[in-house]
């Protein structure tokens, strides 16, 4: 039996907007690994349709919680 995340609900949430369309979340600074940008993914709803994208995160602001040590 193959994995699958369908059940899964580890650092996943919903949340509803104000009149304005807006929301604000906390949440924990995501991982990094090689060859991929620090990036979070969000899936918005309106009605019946749906978009997914993503927040990128600049390097300067990565460098702080996510260090990297030259060797």
């Amino acid at each position: 039996m193959g994995w699958t995340a369908k059940h899964e609900t580890y650092l996943r949430g919903s949340q509803r907007t104000d009149e304005r369309g807006m929301c604000a979340f906390n949440t924990i600074y995501p991982g990094w690994y090689a060859s991929r940008t620090v990036h979070i993914h969000l899936i918005a709803h309106l009605g019946d349709g749906w978009v997914t994208t993503q927040l990128y995160f600049p390097d300067t602001i990565t460098d702080e919680p996510l260090p990297i040590r030259a060797t």
